[in-house]
């Protein structure tokens, strides 16, 4: 008990070289750039409501959360000199994805820097079906070489932000994201803007060696822990596999809290 505890104050204290987050509770019910993007329709409103992609709507007061989340986790970024954000999980349906899409519309919604959202959970990758996006080609294709980088882009129709989304599952996934491909399309991504800032959804940390294997490509990682889906084990473990990670912190999704307005 004493160890969960140590891992628990852990994952909400700020501890080492890289600050870490307080908890933010998103209350989530349970449940231009001269790569030259092909332009796809914007995402119907009833995908992005049925999958809680609720940010760029300032009517809902759920986005407070997530302009929270977007003021620390810059703020810590532009302290650091980090531009590359990976977003992960201990374990499955802890609503990473739903969190990555989030922040990454927030941030958005600022008139700097410009965002890329990108789809590196090649198991099982779900940002196109959550924005309602139907890409012709996608960073499988890349990754395979049946594409360069600038035909898996998509422009979802949100001013600044960029989407690299990912079709298909893939059953050898820490291979291709240990492929120079891999390692080179993410230092492209950077080098097309000095400003922009890449948010990558990358795969839950215990299942796999996936995220593992790609943490050197990214300059800070993101935890999402869900309530009464996480377990202390599952935290414990996964706060140890991010030990060598410049971890920001944690993000407690499909919290029970009550919305408060401003007035």
């Amino acid at each position: 008990m004493e160890r969960i505890k140590k891992a628990l104050e852990k994952a909400r204290a700020s501890a080492g070289a890289a600050a870490q987050l307080p908890i933010i509770g998103t209350q989530i019910p349970a449940e231009q750039t001269r790569l030259r993007p092909a332009v796809i329709s914007h995402a119907q409103g009833e995908t992005l409501a049925t999958h809680r992609i609720i940010a760029g709507d300032k009517r809902d007061p759920r986005t407070a959360a997530f302009d929270l989340l977007r003021t620390q986790v810059l703020k810590e970024m532009r302290q650091k000199g980090w531009r590359t954000l990976g977003i992960t999980s201990p374990t499955p349906d802890c609503g990473k994805t739903t969190i990555a899409i989030n922040l990454a519309l927030s941030i958005a919604q600022q008139t700097s820097p410009s965002i890329l959202l990108a789809d590196f959970d090649l198991r099982r990758p779900k940002i196109s079906d959550y924005l309602g996006i139907q890409p012709k080609h996608d960073l499988s294709d890349y990754l395979e070489g049946r594409v360069p980088a600038s035909a898996a882009l998509v422009d979802p129709g949100i001013p600044r932000l960029l989407v690299l989304p990912n079709r298909r599952g893939h059953e050898n996934a820490t291979e291709m994201l240990i492929r120079r491909e891999a390692r080179e399309l993410v230092l492209s991504l950077r080098a097309e803007d000095e400003e922009r800032v890449l948010v990558l959804d990358l795969p839950p940390l215990l299942n796999t060696d996936d995220t593992i294997a790609f943490l050197p490509q990214v300059d800070c990682v993101l935890l999402v822990v869900a309530d009464r889906i996480t377990k202390k084990p599952d935290l414990e473990a996964a706060l140890r596999l991010l030990t060598e990670a410049n971890f920001l912190g944690t993000v407690l999704n499909k919290a029970d809290a009550t919305q408060l307005a401003y007035y």
